[in-house]
Protein backbone atom coordinates (compact mmCIF):
# COMPACT_ATOMS: atom_id res chain seq x y z
CA UNK A 1 0.00 0.00 0.00
CA UNK A 2 3.02 2.43 1.12
CA UNK A 3 4.45 1.76 -2.68
CA UNK A 4 1.20 2.33 -4.55
CA UNK A 5 0.10 5.40 -2.17
CA UNK A 6 -3.58 3.55 -2.40
CA UNK A 7 -5.28 0.81 0.46
CA UNK A 8 -5.75 -2.64 -0.87
CA UNK A 9 -8.91 -3.40 1.05
CA UNK A 10 -11.00 -4.78 -1.92
CA UNK A 11 -9.85 -7.43 -4.52
CA UNK A 12 -9.43 -4.86 -7.62
CA UNK A 13 -7.46 -2.57 -5.17
CA UNK A 14 -5.33 -5.36 -4.66
CA UNK A 15 -5.01 -6.65 -8.40
CA UNK A 16 -4.63 -2.49 -9.30
CA UNK A 17 -1.62 -2.55 -7.50
CA UNK A 18 0.14 -5.39 -8.62
CA UNK A 19 -0.42 -3.92 -12.16
CA UNK A 20 0.92 -0.66 -10.78
CA UNK A 21 4.08 -2.14 -9.70
CA UNK A 22 4.51 -4.43 -12.44
CA UNK A 23 4.63 -0.88 -14.27
CA UNK A 24 7.94 -0.35 -12.20
CA UNK A 25 10.08 -2.91 -13.68
CA UNK A 26 10.05 -6.33 -12.08
CA UNK A 27 9.17 -9.36 -14.58
CA UNK A 28 6.57 -10.36 -12.27
CA UNK A 29 4.48 -9.67 -8.59
CA UNK A 30 3.38 -11.10 -5.98
CA UNK A 31 1.25 -10.13 -3.40
CA UNK A 32 0.39 -12.24 0.09
CA UNK A 33 -2.41 -11.64 1.53
CA UNK A 34 -1.72 -13.02 5.01
CA UNK A 35 -2.73 -9.60 6.50
CA UNK A 36 -6.10 -9.21 5.34
CA UNK A 37 -8.99 -10.40 7.05
CA UNK A 38 -11.04 -13.54 7.39
CA UNK A 39 -10.26 -17.69 7.78
CA UNK A 40 -8.60 -17.52 4.52
CA UNK A 41 -5.13 -16.61 3.03
CA UNK A 42 -5.34 -15.58 -0.70
CA UNK A 43 -2.20 -14.39 -3.04
CA UNK A 44 -2.29 -12.98 -5.88
CA UNK A 45 0.21 -13.20 -9.03
CA UNK A 46 0.73 -11.71 -12.20
CA UNK A 47 3.36 -11.16 -14.94
CA UNK A 48 1.01 -9.17 -16.74
CA UNK A 49 -0.15 -12.11 -18.95
CA UNK A 50 -1.04 -14.54 -16.58
CA UNK A 51 -3.05 -13.74 -13.54
CA UNK A 52 -4.34 -15.99 -10.59
CA UNK A 53 -5.20 -16.08 -6.97
CA UNK A 54 -4.07 -18.30 -4.96
CA UNK A 55 -6.16 -19.52 -1.89
CA UNK A 56 -5.57 -21.12 1.41
CA UNK A 57 -7.36 -21.74 5.04
CA UNK A 58 -5.12 -19.85 7.71
CA UNK A 59 -3.04 -22.20 9.69
CA UNK A 60 -2.21 -21.81 13.65
CA UNK A 61 1.24 -21.77 14.34
CA UNK A 62 4.25 -19.45 13.94
CA UNK A 63 4.46 -15.82 12.14
CA UNK A 64 7.85 -14.81 12.10
CA UNK A 65 9.51 -15.55 8.81
CA UNK A 66 6.77 -16.67 6.65
CA UNK A 67 8.28 -14.10 4.09
CA UNK A 68 11.94 -15.16 4.06
CA UNK A 69 10.84 -18.61 3.57
CA UNK A 70 8.27 -17.69 1.36
CA UNK A 71 11.02 -16.18 -1.08
CA UNK A 72 13.60 -18.83 -0.30
CA UNK A 73 10.89 -21.49 -1.12
CA UNK A 74 10.15 -19.88 -4.49
CA UNK A 75 13.62 -19.75 -5.46
CA UNK A 76 14.65 -23.49 -4.74
CA UNK A 77 11.45 -23.96 -6.98
CA UNK A 78 12.99 -22.46 -9.74
CA UNK A 79 16.28 -24.20 -9.12
CA UNK A 80 14.23 -27.19 -9.33
CA UNK A 81 13.44 -26.71 -12.74
CA UNK A 82 9.98 -25.42 -12.09
CA UNK A 83 8.15 -22.46 -14.02
CA UNK A 84 6.86 -19.38 -11.56
CA UNK A 85 3.84 -20.64 -11.45
CA UNK A 86 4.30 -23.98 -9.82
CA UNK A 87 6.81 -22.99 -7.54
CA UNK A 88 4.55 -20.37 -6.50
CA UNK A 89 1.84 -23.05 -5.75
CA UNK A 90 4.82 -25.11 -4.15
CA UNK A 91 6.28 -22.58 -2.11
CA UNK A 92 2.42 -21.40 -0.51
CA UNK A 93 2.00 -24.84 0.78
CA UNK A 94 5.61 -25.35 1.85
CA UNK A 95 5.01 -21.76 4.02
CA UNK A 96 1.72 -23.11 5.57
CA UNK A 97 3.86 -26.31 6.61
CA UNK A 98 6.31 -24.18 8.29
CA UNK A 99 3.84 -21.99 10.14
CA UNK A 100 1.26 -25.23 11.40
CA UNK A 101 4.54 -27.07 12.69
CA UNK A 102 5.94 -24.22 13.94
CA UNK A 103 7.41 -24.62 17.37
CA UNK A 104 6.06 -23.37 20.63
CA UNK A 105 8.82 -20.91 21.93
CA UNK A 106 8.85 -17.46 23.89
CA UNK A 107 5.44 -15.84 24.53
CA UNK A 108 4.45 -14.54 21.54
CA UNK A 109 4.44 -15.87 17.74
CA UNK A 110 7.08 -18.38 17.14
CA UNK A 111 9.16 -18.80 14.63
CA UNK A 112 8.25 -20.73 11.04
CA UNK A 113 9.92 -24.00 10.54
CA UNK A 114 11.36 -24.71 7.17
CA UNK A 115 10.63 -28.60 6.58
CA UNK A 116 10.52 -31.41 3.72
CA UNK A 117 8.86 -31.37 0.48
CA UNK A 118 5.04 -30.16 1.63
CA UNK A 119 3.15 -33.66 1.80
CA UNK A 120 0.16 -32.45 3.85
CA UNK A 121 -3.20 -31.59 1.45
CA UNK A 122 -4.19 -29.60 3.79
CA UNK A 123 -1.13 -27.07 2.67
CA UNK A 124 -1.91 -27.29 -0.75
CA UNK A 125 -3.47 -23.92 -2.01
CA UNK A 126 -6.06 -23.91 -4.34
CA UNK A 127 -5.93 -21.41 -7.71
CA UNK A 128 -8.91 -19.37 -9.48
CA UNK A 129 -8.71 -16.38 -11.80
CA UNK A 130 -10.81 -14.42 -9.08
CA UNK A 131 -10.71 -13.70 -5.72
CA UNK A 132 -14.25 -14.43 -5.31
CA UNK A 133 -14.16 -18.06 -6.45
CA UNK A 134 -11.33 -18.68 -4.52
CA UNK A 135 -13.91 -18.27 -1.78
CA UNK A 136 -16.76 -19.92 -3.45
CA UNK A 137 -15.44 -23.66 -3.84
CA UNK A 138 -17.43 -26.46 -5.19
CA UNK A 139 -17.70 -30.03 -4.59
CA UNK A 140 -18.76 -32.84 -5.80
CA UNK A 141 -19.50 -36.58 -4.89
CA UNK A 142 -16.28 -38.70 -4.17
CA UNK A 143 -16.01 -41.89 -5.54
CA UNK A 144 -17.23 -45.07 -3.64
CA UNK A 145 -16.37 -47.58 -6.02
CA UNK A 146 -12.53 -47.04 -4.97
CA UNK A 147 -9.78 -48.12 -5.80
CA UNK A 148 -10.01 -47.57 -9.26
CA UNK A 149 -7.67 -50.16 -10.56
CA UNK A 150 -7.40 -50.10 -14.55
CA UNK A 151 -9.70 -46.82 -15.91
CA UNK A 152 -9.70 -47.47 -19.73
CA UNK A 153 -9.99 -44.99 -22.42
CA UNK A 154 -12.03 -45.65 -25.39
CA UNK A 155 -13.29 -43.63 -28.52
CA UNK A 156 -15.51 -45.96 -30.01
CA UNK A 157 -18.60 -48.26 -29.69
CA UNK A 158 -17.29 -51.33 -30.91
CA UNK A 159 -14.47 -51.63 -28.66
CA UNK A 160 -16.83 -50.03 -25.75
CA UNK A 161 -19.11 -53.17 -26.10
CA UNK A 162 -16.55 -55.61 -26.28
CA UNK A 163 -15.59 -54.25 -22.68
CA UNK A 164 -18.61 -54.34 -20.95
CA UNK A 165 -18.54 -58.05 -20.00
CA UNK A 166 -14.41 -57.80 -18.96
CA UNK A 167 -15.45 -56.66 -15.08
CA UNK A 168 -14.89 -53.15 -15.57
CA UNK A 169 -15.70 -50.75 -12.62
CA UNK A 170 -15.43 -47.58 -14.43
CA UNK A 171 -15.09 -46.71 -18.38
CA UNK A 172 -14.59 -43.38 -20.07
CA UNK A 173 -15.49 -42.31 -23.62
CA UNK A 174 -13.04 -39.98 -24.89
CA UNK A 175 -14.37 -38.90 -28.44
CA UNK A 176 -12.45 -35.63 -29.30
CA UNK A 177 -14.13 -34.35 -32.59
CA UNK A 178 -17.21 -32.37 -31.74
CA UNK A 179 -18.08 -32.99 -34.92
CA UNK A 180 -18.17 -36.71 -35.12
CA UNK A 181 -21.01 -38.59 -37.01
CA UNK A 182 -23.57 -39.66 -34.34
CA UNK A 183 -21.54 -38.68 -31.70
CA UNK A 184 -24.70 -37.68 -30.10
CA UNK A 185 -26.45 -41.15 -30.58
CA UNK A 186 -23.45 -42.72 -29.77
CA UNK A 187 -23.03 -41.11 -26.11
CA UNK A 188 -26.53 -42.19 -25.48
CA UNK A 189 -26.06 -45.96 -26.51
CA UNK A 190 -22.91 -46.01 -24.42
CA UNK A 191 -24.45 -44.16 -21.54
CA UNK A 192 -27.37 -46.83 -21.76
CA UNK A 193 -25.11 -49.81 -21.83
CA UNK A 194 -22.82 -48.85 -19.22
CA UNK A 195 -25.95 -48.51 -16.73
CA UNK A 196 -27.05 -51.59 -17.73
CA UNK A 197 -23.76 -53.42 -17.41
CA UNK A 198 -23.62 -51.62 -13.44
CA UNK A 199 -20.06 -49.38 -15.13
CA UNK A 200 -19.58 -46.38 -13.96
CA UNK A 201 -19.21 -44.39 -17.19
CA UNK A 202 -17.82 -40.77 -17.59
CA UNK A 203 -17.97 -38.67 -21.01
CA UNK A 204 -14.83 -36.84 -21.65
CA UNK A 205 -15.65 -32.84 -22.80
CA UNK A 206 -19.33 -33.40 -23.88
CA UNK A 207 -20.53 -32.47 -20.65
CA UNK A 208 -23.61 -31.28 -22.11
CA UNK A 209 -24.81 -34.67 -23.76
CA UNK A 210 -23.41 -36.25 -20.54
CA UNK A 211 -26.36 -33.82 -18.65
CA UNK A 212 -28.63 -34.50 -20.98
CA UNK A 213 -28.81 -38.46 -21.15
CA UNK A 214 -27.71 -38.96 -17.48
CA UNK A 215 -24.19 -40.31 -17.55
CA UNK A 216 -22.19 -41.39 -14.46
CA UNK A 217 -19.77 -38.40 -14.58
CA UNK A 218 -18.00 -35.93 -17.17
CA UNK A 219 -13.94 -35.91 -17.57
CA UNK A 220 -12.64 -32.33 -18.41
CA UNK A 221 -9.45 -30.94 -19.24
CA UNK A 222 -7.64 -27.97 -18.27
CA UNK A 223 -8.87 -26.12 -21.00
CA UNK A 224 -12.81 -27.17 -20.81
CA UNK A 225 -12.66 -25.99 -16.96
CA UNK A 226 -15.04 -22.99 -17.55
CA UNK A 227 -17.37 -22.20 -14.50
CA UNK A 228 -20.30 -22.58 -17.17
CA UNK A 229 -19.47 -26.27 -17.18
CA UNK A 230 -18.58 -26.74 -13.97
CA UNK A 231 -21.67 -25.60 -12.39
CA UNK A 232 -23.77 -27.34 -14.76
CA UNK A 233 -22.26 -30.71 -14.19
CA UNK A 234 -22.64 -29.94 -10.17
CA UNK A 235 -25.99 -28.90 -10.60
CA UNK A 236 -26.72 -31.86 -12.38
CA UNK A 237 -25.59 -34.21 -9.69
CA UNK A 238 -22.92 -35.70 -12.05
CA UNK A 239 -19.02 -36.31 -10.87
CA UNK A 240 -16.43 -34.80 -12.37
CA UNK A 241 -12.68 -35.81 -12.79
CA UNK A 242 -10.15 -33.17 -13.92
CA UNK A 243 -6.96 -33.88 -15.59
CA UNK A 244 -4.07 -32.30 -14.52
CA UNK A 245 0.08 -32.48 -15.16
CA UNK A 246 1.46 -29.72 -12.86
CA UNK A 247 1.60 -27.79 -9.60
CA UNK A 248 -0.59 -25.06 -10.95
CA UNK A 249 -2.76 -27.30 -12.63
CA UNK A 250 -3.58 -29.61 -9.35
CA UNK A 251 -4.18 -26.59 -7.94
CA UNK A 252 -6.81 -25.29 -10.11
CA UNK A 253 -8.60 -28.97 -10.06
CA UNK A 254 -8.56 -28.88 -6.76
CA UNK A 255 -10.35 -25.23 -6.55
CA UNK A 256 -13.51 -27.53 -7.30
CA UNK A 257 -13.20 -30.53 -5.18
CA UNK A 258 -13.69 -32.86 -7.92
CA UNK A 259 -14.53 -36.92 -7.92
CA UNK A 260 -10.86 -37.73 -8.90
CA UNK A 261 -7.93 -36.46 -10.60
CA UNK A 262 -6.23 -37.94 -13.28
CA UNK A 263 -2.05 -37.21 -13.00
CA UNK A 264 0.51 -37.59 -16.17
CA UNK A 265 1.37 -38.30 -18.38
CA UNK A 266 3.73 -39.98 -16.04
CA UNK A 267 5.82 -42.13 -18.93
CA UNK A 268 5.70 -41.60 -22.53
CA UNK A 269 2.38 -41.73 -23.46
CA UNK A 270 2.05 -44.34 -26.69
CA UNK A 271 -1.11 -42.51 -27.68
CA UNK A 272 0.04 -38.91 -28.33
CA UNK A 273 2.47 -36.01 -28.01
CA UNK A 274 3.12 -34.19 -25.15
CA UNK A 275 4.91 -30.50 -25.21
CA UNK A 276 6.32 -31.58 -21.64
CA UNK A 277 8.39 -34.04 -19.86
CA UNK A 278 6.80 -36.94 -18.48
CA UNK A 279 6.96 -36.85 -14.43
CA UNK A 280 8.19 -40.43 -13.19
CA UNK A 281 7.02 -42.47 -10.54
CA UNK A 282 8.89 -39.88 -7.99
CA UNK A 283 7.36 -36.41 -9.14
CA UNK A 284 4.21 -38.45 -9.42
CA UNK A 285 4.33 -39.53 -5.73
CA UNK A 286 5.26 -35.87 -4.52
CA UNK A 287 2.39 -34.38 -6.07
CA UNK A 288 -0.28 -37.32 -4.96
CA UNK A 289 0.46 -36.64 -1.35
CA UNK A 290 -0.39 -33.19 -1.69
CA UNK A 291 -4.17 -34.22 -3.61
CA UNK A 292 -7.16 -34.84 -1.43
CA UNK A 293 -8.83 -36.72 -3.93
CA UNK A 294 -8.52 -40.06 -5.44
CA UNK A 295 -6.04 -40.21 -8.28
CA UNK A 296 -5.70 -41.97 -11.64
CA UNK A 297 -2.43 -42.06 -12.90
CA UNK A 298 -2.04 -41.67 -16.88
CA UNK A 299 0.32 -41.91 -19.56
CA UNK A 300 2.44 -45.08 -21.30
CA UNK A 301 0.66 -46.80 -18.45
CA UNK A 302 1.10 -50.90 -18.55
CA UNK A 303 1.02 -53.24 -15.98
CA UNK A 304 4.31 -52.86 -14.91
CA UNK A 305 4.11 -49.37 -14.76
CA UNK A 306 0.88 -49.85 -12.73
CA UNK A 307 2.56 -51.68 -9.94
CA UNK A 308 4.88 -48.39 -9.44
CA UNK A 309 2.35 -46.52 -9.62
CA UNK A 310 0.04 -47.99 -6.69
CA UNK A 311 3.24 -48.20 -5.06
CA UNK A 312 3.57 -44.46 -5.74
CA UNK A 313 0.10 -43.69 -4.57
CA UNK A 314 -2.48 -44.32 -7.62
CA UNK A 315 -5.58 -45.58 -7.08
CA UNK A 316 -5.82 -46.79 -10.47
CA UNK A 317 -4.36 -46.38 -13.70
CA UNK A 318 -5.96 -44.81 -16.75
CA UNK A 319 -5.05 -47.13 -20.16
CA UNK A 320 -5.75 -46.90 -23.70
CA UNK A 321 -3.29 -48.95 -25.59
CA UNK A 322 -2.89 -51.58 -23.04
CA UNK A 323 -6.53 -52.33 -23.46
CA UNK A 324 -7.10 -51.64 -27.00
CA UNK A 325 -4.36 -54.04 -28.09
CA UNK A 326 -4.92 -56.71 -25.44
CA UNK A 327 -5.97 -60.53 -27.29
CA UNK A 328 -7.93 -61.19 -23.91
CA UNK A 329 -9.62 -58.07 -22.06
CA UNK A 330 -11.01 -60.09 -19.75
CA UNK A 331 -7.73 -62.05 -18.55
CA UNK A 332 -6.33 -57.97 -18.54
CA UNK A 333 -8.35 -56.39 -16.52
CA UNK A 334 -8.60 -59.52 -14.12
CA UNK A 335 -4.89 -58.76 -13.73
CA UNK A 336 -5.32 -54.71 -13.21
CA UNK A 337 -7.80 -55.45 -10.46
CA UNK A 338 -5.66 -58.54 -8.72
CA UNK A 339 -2.65 -55.30 -8.77
CA UNK A 340 -5.18 -53.02 -6.92
CA UNK A 341 -6.63 -55.99 -4.27
CA UNK A 342 -10.25 -55.75 -6.29
CA UNK A 343 -12.70 -58.26 -6.41
CA UNK A 344 -14.98 -59.50 -9.51
CA UNK A 345 -17.75 -57.02 -9.75
CA UNK A 346 -20.59 -58.51 -7.74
Amino acid sequence: ARLVGHPLATDAELEQAAEELLALGPASVLIKGGHRPGDLAQDFWTDGSDAFWLTSRRAEGGGHGTGCVLAAALASGLAHGMDIPDSLVLAKAYVRQAIRTAPDIGAGDSPVRPGDWPSDPGDLPWLTERADTGRERPEFPRETRLPYGLYPIVDNLNLFQDLLPSGLRILQLRIKDPSAPGLEETVEEAIRLARAAGIALYINDHWQLAIRHGAYGVHLGQDDLSPDAVSAIRASGLRLGISTHSYREVARAMAFRPTYIALGTVYPAFSKQIDYPPLGPEHFRRIRRLIDAPVVAIGGMNLERGRAMRDAGADGCAAIAEIQRSPDPAATVAAWHGLFGIGSRG
